[in-house]
């Protein structure tokens, strides 16, 4: 064939002499152009071909293939291939067979497409799964397989790098492998923390810990936010900041962590939040008190339910006393608890399906708390913000009516208070 091409590219050089060794260099110099040139021409045409035909084999779904293998790169890849298939095959036929250098560039041709195959392998995997992220996106939340997918490229990559070996040394994997058995121990340490992640994403994966989307709180390392990747080795979370916090895997399933997702699976977020009661201000209501505060516009909307809850109120410290005359004088304080409950029970985003409890906690050196325990039906972060803000500043505005104060340490006004009321 090197032959074939020097005739034929001969008459280019008809005034030239060469010399035996300069006509040898000639022949080289032709024959690798000649391959350069060939697998140029096959890897323009294969690189089309390709991307023309190859993602109509998959039916409807051609568009998202095609997208698919175009942004992991398969298809650049995929068509490199057939230009080292043909040089492999073509370097005993341009070359001159049984020379020390064809024999050198054919196991490093061969060695090359082994190289080249598992990279596609490893590229199909990833289009894969580009697409059952994008097919299945729900349960690809659920059950992500990024971190199985690393580690069949892990183990891909191993035997590839003994098959190029092999192949450039010339020798049997099979005793390639025996030599290097004394190094098992030396691999085990090098992949001890893949093989620990494959084991911790095992469980985390089969035990339905944690999906791509949840919202968790790990604070012991910096963590809360949303969880935005998972990997053979560690969990990648974008914190609320927009930093992003990377645990490793393990940790994950030796370690404690709050996950939110049952948030969202329930449409509702709890609330648990106490208000400090200044027990200075705690008293008896008169009776006229009462129908005072009965005119607020909620209880004149509700007045029915506010009676019942009137008439049911048990008689105790903190919602009434007998008085002379039958009377039941109540305290501001129970009223303004049945208030409250009254107040959650027609919010429109308080979940009416869970409990709504108004409570007493033991007493503090800072007040009595009254502590609110309901759940809202807003379970996004910003909605439910909202929301638990505006029933508190609610709240703390109508608390002046049943003559309550908030529990809090004194502050420059107060000072200047005293001052100005010594002063006078």
């Amino acid at each position: 064939m090197n032959n074939y091409l020097y005739d034929l590219l001969k008459p280019i050089y008809h005034n030239a002499e060469f010399s035996p060794k300069q006509e040898a260099v000639v022949d080289f110099i032709i024959a690798l152009a000649a391959l350069v040139l060939i697998a140029l021409a096959l890897g323009k045409l294969s690189g089309f071909l390709f991307r023309k035909f190859l993602p109509h084999f998959f039916g409807k779904s051609k568009n998202i293939w095609a997208a698919a293998m175009e942004s992991s790169g398969f298809l650049r890849f995929a068509s490199r291939i057939v230009p080292a298939i043909a040089i492999l095959f073509l370097i005993p036929v341009v070359l001159q067979e049984g020379k020390g250098f064809t024999l050198f560039a054919q196991r490093l041709a061969a060695a090359f497409v082994i190289g080249m195959s598992a990279r596609i392998i490893a590229l199909f995997l990833d289009t894969l799964q580009f697409i059952y992220q994008k097919n299945m996106e729900e349960y690809a939340r659920r059950r992500p397989i990024k971190s199985y997918l690393q580690l069949v490229k892990i183990f891909l990559y191993i035997i590839t790098i003994i098959l190029m070996v092999t192949t450039m040394l010339n020798v049997s994997p099979k005793g390639f492998l025996g030599g290097i058995g004394a190094l098992s121990a030396v691999l085990m340490l090098v992949f001890k923390d893949s093989i620990t992640g494959f084991v911790s994403s095992l469980q985390l994966s089969l035990n339905d810990m944690i999906r791509i989307g949840d919202v968790i709180d790990m604070s012991k390392y910096g963590a809360e936010g949303t969880v935005i990747d998972v990997t053979l080795q560690s969990v990648v979370v974008r914190n609320w900041d927009m930093t992003t916090s990377t645990i490793p895997i393990y940790n994950m399933v030796s370690d404690s962590f709050r996950n939110l997702r049952v948030i969202s699976e329930e449409g509702c977020r709890r609330v648990k939040q106490a208000m400090y009661i200044d027990l200075q201000s705690v008293k008896f209501l008169s009776p006229a008190k009462v129908d005072e505060i009965s005119r607020l516009p909620l209880l004149q909307m509700q007045p029915e339910a506010w009676k019942n809850m009137l008439e049911n109120a048990p008689v105790g410290s903190d919602s009434g006393i007998p008085a002379a005359g039958g009377a039941v004088f109540l305290t501001n304080l129970g009223l303004f608890r049945m208030y409250t409950e009254l107040y959650l029970k027609n919010h429109p985003m308080v979940a009416k399906d869970r409990p709504i409890i108004v409570r007493h906690l033991p007493q503090e050196s800072h007040g009595l708390p009254l502590q609110l325990w309901f759940y809202c039906a807003g379970f996004v972060w910003e909605s439910y913000e909202h929301i638990m803000a505006s029933i508190f500043e609610h709240l703390f505005a109508v608390m002046r009516e049943f003559d309550l104060r908030v529990c809090q340490f004194p502050t420059g006004a107060d000072f200047r208070s005293i001052k100005l009321n010594g002063a006078g």
